[in-house]
């Protein structure tokens, strides 16, 4: 079991819902994907994209298009439900 700042026992069926898919909900997300693989977890976001907003600064040589990456791609790389 991974040190996280909350314990969660194995033995339970766990529902997270997590509001928005910045870089906090992506994070938190991938987390309990990772440690708590039995979880169902549900991202709710009212855009159909995530933004890289670290690389945002490129924008001024690249288009904002490169910088997006769907939400599906996320929701099939680890098996969640996401809804925009």
């Amino acid at each position: 079991m991974a040190i996280l700042p909350f314990y969660i026992s194995n033995k339970r069926n766990l529902k997270i819902v997590i509001v928005g898919g910045g870089y906090s909900g992506i994070a938190a997300l991938t987390t309990i994907a990772r440690y708590q693989p039995g979880a169902e977890i549900t991202l709710i976001d009212p855009k159909i994209n995530h933004i890289k907003i670290t690389h945002l600064h490129e924008t001024f040589r690249y288009p904002l298009t490169d910088f997006l990456i769907p939400f599906a791609d996320i929701e099939q790389n680890l098996a969640v439900a996401i809804y925009a």
